[in-house]
């Protein structure tokens, strides 16, 4: 059975004959649910519901192993590296940041602390 590599419009989870369960989920953290593959005869039926459209291979960059558009991986699914965030106020700041943080502030709180005319990679 060929499959389509598709890209995920709306959060769905559609059983298809034959195949199984198909899920996608556009916000998601998982690759293969932004781009689920899909059975060749479910993807005509699926793209007029509005739950995806097919990805045409060619438009991707040559180099796109996460399936995002860009050449290369990801940080990770969100671009909310924390390990990297964490270690980036400690450098910046001196001390270790409360683990409960979300990358946001900890974002917020490095670019208050770094100096103005320093870019920070965040």
């Amino acid at each position: 059975m060929p499959l389509v590599k598709c890209k995920a419009i709306r959060v769905f989870t559609e059983f298809v004959s034959n195949f199984g369960m198909v899920h996608g989920n556009p916000e998601g953290s998982d690759e293969k649910a932004r781009f689920p593959m899909v059975p060749e005869e479910a993807v005509a039926k699926l793209a007029a519901e509005g739950k995806v459209e097919p990805v045409d291979p060619d438009s991707l960059p040559q180099l796109d192993h996460d399936g995002d558009g860009h050449p290369g991986g990801s940080i990770s699914a969100t671009g909310d590296d924390i390990a990297t965030l964490r270690k980036l106020y400690k450098d910046t700041i001196g001390k270790a940041p409360f683990n409960g943080w979300s990358a946001e502030e900890l974002r917020k709180r490095i670019a208050d602390a770094a100096p103005a005319d320093e870019d920070a990679p965040i």
